[in-house]
């Protein structure tokens, strides 16, 4: 049986440029406006605590499970205490800087998981308004587009890519614009790779997106010439459909056997 192309088969690639596009976008953004406005401290621990949670976040997004019958997803409801255990972890490492022994670093990052999950509200709900806002819209999109198929899933990854590089290197510019010294060098280092990263994934994901794209348009393009065997494609009143075709006389079949591949969109 001829086997079906890989560019009609979902990406694992693609899936994990765009998580590691976005958790390194929350991070990179997160150290640098929390750094500047708290502290190095804070700046730097929330670069890695939101690195953690960012990631978390974009895989329980990637689930389709949704409340009841509703279309409403339980990975937008996890947003909520994910939130509050990022605020809670980085207050507690970045109380851990003050403290020696093990007994004060328990202790102390245990008091840091209370205050930043009760009293550091006043942070983690704006961050978290900000943050559904920047990230969410994109993200809410490339959901939509990912209900029309593989290749809207692909533009929806393109989509989250191209937004988190963008919101990256708004994050990279913030930092240019710190008085640089001794004590904020850390985490403009950190926030610096980490907006890197963000950066360089987001743009490979759009970039992986579209040359998957483009060989798809070319593979169809054939099959509808007669220049590919085995394939062909079926048009009805509102969609196209590849269809993979194995002849009778091909392997142990004693009849034609078609299997739809993949519903085409424009």
């Amino acid at each position: 049986m001829t086997p079906v192309p890989k560019i009609f088969r979902s990406s694992p690639a693609l899936r994990v440029l765009a998580v590691l596009a976005l958790g390194s976008s929350l991070a990179a953004t997160a150290g640098s406006v929390l750094g500047k406005i708290l502290g190095t401290n804070i700046g730097r621990a929330s670069s890695i605590s939101t690195l953690v949670f960012g990631l978390l976040w974009a895989i329980a997004l990637r689930n389709r499970a949704t409340i009841g019958k509703s279309t409403f997803r339980l990975g937008w409801l996890a947003s909520i205490p994910l939130a509050m255990a990022n605020s809670a972890l980085t207050f507690a490492l970045a109380g851990m800087d003050h403290i020696s022994g093990i007994g004060d670093i328990a202790g102390g990052f245990v008091v840091g998981i209370l205050f930043g999950g009760v009293f550091g509200a006043v942070v983690w709900v704006p961050a978290l308004i900000v943050t559904l806002i920047c990230f969410g819209l994109p993200i809410m999109s490339s959901h939509t587009l990912a209900d029309a198929g593989l290749a809207g899933e692909e533009r929806g990854e393109a989509v989250v890519g191209i937004a988190c590089a963008i919101i990256t290197v708004c994050a990279a510019l913030f930092l240019l614009a710190w008085d640089y010294d001794e004590a904020n060098a850390v985490i403009s280092m950190v926030a610096a790779v980490l907006a890197f990263v963000g950066v360089t994934t987001g743009v490979l994901a759009a970039v992986l997106a579209a040359r998957r794209g483009r060989a798809r348009n070319a593979f169809v393009r054939e099959v509808e010439a007669g220049k590919i065997a085995n394939f062909r494609i079926d048009t009805t009143a509102t969609r196209r459909i590849l269809v993979r075709v194995t002849r009778a006389n091909e392997g142990y079949r004693v009849t034609d056997f078609e299997e739809p591949i993949a519903t085409l969109d424009a």
